[in-house]
């Protein structure tokens, strides 16, 4: 099972057979050498860009900028907190912006102890985008430690950024900037909005006998809907020591419906347990919603009604992708689905927060 860095596009529509399109469209990404950028649902872009990977102090900014015309750039920047043995690094109390050899005074203070990143001005950040554009050494000094930020792919990927945002060739572009009118600027879409409401209160465990498993497997089995990244593998794996696929209710939903849970896959950092809507009687139309859940107990799903995925790119857990799901009444509606970043060892549970999709849950 590879570790999915844009994740989970097969999700749950609202027919029986049906899949969302929201669920089924992959909104852009970009990595080069030591840049990325994602892009969401609302045409939001966040490109990131890290220190070398052979860098000791190592380094991560965020460059985010909403769709629209007039919107400026924001840039948050990240010292790692962890060594290469897993201790902790404190960072100096004051770091400044440096651009070849050329002070930019001292960036901002961390404000939020939770996100431990710092912000640049507005003459810091229009200063650094402009030396991203080529080959200039961009570093940050505190205290006589010096972080070098790569420009390694940072060109290639703001261009993709205004490229994905229809400003390549205007004034706002971040690289190749023009006189072609602000025009072409696509503007910003609505987040979705999901009306989140309670799971029914009937009991689940009353359901579990009168399911035939047998018949429901082999449904799975048929469901042509799987795709690369949703096989269900321990639906046919002999090899016990992997698990075994032991399917359960959940909740008892609406319309004569069930959840059900099982345990897909496993593999070194991840497991992976597969959730599904079913019909009471058979048969028993299985709809898939997601093979990449990491929790299937009972406890933690009612506590929220929300079916979550969480993924370590690697066992020490320096980069994640996540996934939700919500019941709004009639189906499993994504809410979320995005990654944390490049595995450079900034922070436990990885630098940033870089979705493909959102919406506003109410």
């Amino acid at each position: 099972m590879q570790y999915p860095m844009v994740v989970g596009l097969v999700g749950l529509g609202i027919g029986l057979s049906s899949v969302t399109y929201a669920d089924k469209v992959a909104y852009p990404s970009f990595e080069y050498k030591d840049w990325q950028i994602v892009c969401d649902n609302t045409r939001t872009c966040r490109a990131a860009g890290y220190s070398a990977e052979e860098a000791s102090n190592r380094v991560s900014i965020l460059l985010t900028r909403k769709a629209g015309v007039g919107q400026d750039v924001s840039v948050k920047v990240k010292f790692s907190d962890i060594s290469d043995d897993g201790s902790t690094i404190n960072e100096p109390h004051i770091i400044t912006l440096n651009i070849n050899n050329h002070s930019y005074g001292v960036i901002g203070k961390v404000i939020s102890t939770e996100d431990r990143a710092h912000s640049l001005n507005k003459t810091q950040t229009d200063a650094l985008t402009k030396a991203l554009k080529g080959t200039s050494t961009i570093t940050f000094i505190g205290e006589g430690k010096e972080w070098v930020l790569s420009g390694n792919g940072a060109a290639a990927t703001l261009l993709k950024m205004d490229d994905i945002q229809g400003r390549v060739g205007t004034p706002s572009a971040l690289i190749k900037k023009g006189a072609k009118s602000e025009d072409s600027v696509l503007p910003a879409l609505a987040q979705p909005v999901i009306h989140q409401q309670p799971i029914p209160k009937e009991e689940p465990k009353l359901w579990q006998s009168k399911i035939d498993w047998n018949i429901l497997k082999k449904e799975l089995l048929r469901d042509k809907t799987f795709e690369d990244d949703d096989r269900c593998e321990l639906l046919t794996e002999k090899d016990t020591n992997l698990g075994k696929f032991e399917p359960h209710v959940v909740a008892v939903l609406s319309h004569k419906r069930l959840l059900v849970s099982g345990l897909c896959w496993r593999a070194a950092y991840n497991e992976g347990y597969g959730y599904w809507i079913i019909q009471q009687q058979q048969p028993y139309k299985p709809q898939l919603i997601t093979t990449m859940a990491d929790v299937t107990l009972e406890g933690d799903f009612k506590k929220n009604n929300t079916i979550d995925s969480f993924m370590k790119g690697r066992g020490l857990s320096d980069c994640i992708s996540r996934m939700s799901w919500v019941w709004d009444g009639e189906n499993f509606v994504k809410t979320y689905d995005g990654n944390s970043g490049m595995c450079r060892m900034i922070t436990l549970g990885g630098a940033w927060d870089l979705p493909s999709y959102i919406a506003k849950v109410q």
